[in-house]
């Protein structure tokens, strides 16, 4: 299977009328943290709500991490597009093996989302030198020893200078 021969890619592809947004990378606050959403696809569904697509290309993902996903663009959906829980449904589409699922948006997954964005946002400020300022320091962040595998992924690579 690939994108081109997968049936809900095919279905798209005759609604094109009704695609709203594909993988733009849009600045949204949500619960009072600013976060960076790109959703694969988000499609009218023609009665009135949405749908979220996203496509998987590598390994299998967990319900649980792809609820994860999901939930955060469905706090999208609800706060943006004053959408409620039950105008919003997911597609987890794994592009690997052609198996596709749907996931439906509830309003506790949503409040779980919310909490987990809060919690997340909290770690991440109390790691930061002055909050207030969004400031963090290099040195109170332990670079990985040379060679170690995790380097290779790290998205800071090109920050502490091992981009190479």
């Amino acid at each position: 299977w690939g994108l081109f021969e997968n049936p809900v890619f095919l279905r798209l592809t005759r609604v094109p009328q009704r695609i709203r947004m594909v993988e733009d990378l849009i600045k949204v606050d949500l619960e009072g943290v600013g976060v960076w959403v790109s959703m694969d696809a988000l499609v009218e569904d023609g009665s009135g709500g949405v749908v979220i697509v996203d496509w998987k290309t590598g390994k299998s993902h967990s319900d649980e991490e792809v609820g994860r996903q999901l939930g955060i663009y469905g706090l999208y959906a609800r706060e943006k597009l004053g959408l409620p829980p039950e105008h919003i449904r997911a597609l987890h589409v794994n592009l690997r093996d052609g198996v596709y699922k749907t996931h439906p948006i509830s309003q506790p997954q949503l409040e779980q989302s919310a909490a987990d964005l809060r919690d997340s946002a909290a770690e991440m400020r109390a790691l930061l030198r002055d909050p207030t300022a969004n400031e963090a320091v290099m040195e109170d962040f332990p670079m990985l020893e040379e060679g170690n595998s995790a380097c290779f992924r790290c998205q800071f690579r090109r920050s502490c200078g091992r981009e190479g």
